[in-house]
């Protein structure tokens, strides 16, 4: 699986920039929830993320409707579930992403990010990342944006974002963060699920006019 293809929030498909925002990064080793707004072109995303050591889980709300998706890296594999029919596709995670934040990755083979500086966000001291322009992104491709991020040096997580392209302005804020154990279930299929051969799409919210 793409690192592209991982960070999708209901049908939005954003730039390979941008979907750096989109589910946040993957985190370093700890345990603790955190409530996450995004604000993407005119709609807003929320999601509720659990961490536990090498283990992820994202409840996301879109405006096209509801997904879980569990991150686990100790097998190497994503899980997106549809809780609608009961199903889960699994890809496999790329060799190339890893835990921790992807800006201080990136900056180390694009001169168009850079460190900036350290700010407290939360609570938490962050340091904080320019984009400027190109950028080659972990999947190899290129895209271009302008922003800053603020990512968590205990954490590991970008607390704030505020990114622009051409094609759309995305705005990522971390509203709470507790510390602490996560059950172990979390990050395990749901018993009565089975395994899709397609990527189990979130359902469809019908609009009101």
């Amino acid at each position: 699986m793409k690192l592209a293809t991982i960070r999708k929030a209901g049908r939005y498909v954003l730039s390979s920039v941008v979907l750096v925002f989109v589910l946040g990064t993957l985190a370093s080793a700890a345990e603790f929830k955190a409530d996450i707004v995004q604000k993407v072109g005119g709609d807003t995303i929320y999601q509720k993320l659990f961490v536990k050591n090498d283990m992820e889980r994202n409840e996301i709300s879109a405006p096209t409707g509801k997904q879980l998706i569990i991150v686990r890296f100790d097998k190497r594999v994503v899980w997106v579930l549809n809780q609608t029919n009961k199903t889960y596709a699994e890809t496999p995670i790329s060799p190339k992403v890893r835990m921790g934040s992807l800006w201080p990755q990136l900056a180390k083979f694009n001169k168009s990010v850079k460190k900036v500086g350290t700010e407290t966000v939360k609570g938490y001291v962050c340091d904080k990342y320019r984009l400027n322009g190109a950028i080659k992104t972990l999947d190899g491709k290129s895209s271009s944006a302008n922003g800053m991020s603020w990512v968590s040096q205990k954490l590991n997580r970008d607390m704030k974002a505020d990114m622009s392209t051409n094609a759309v302005k995305v705005i990522v804020e971390v509203q709470s963060v507790k510390e602490g154990k996560q059950p172990d279930s979390l990050f395990e299929i749901p018993k009565g699920y089975k395994k899709a051969s397609v990527p189990a799409a979130p359902p469809a919210t019908p609009k009101h006019k």
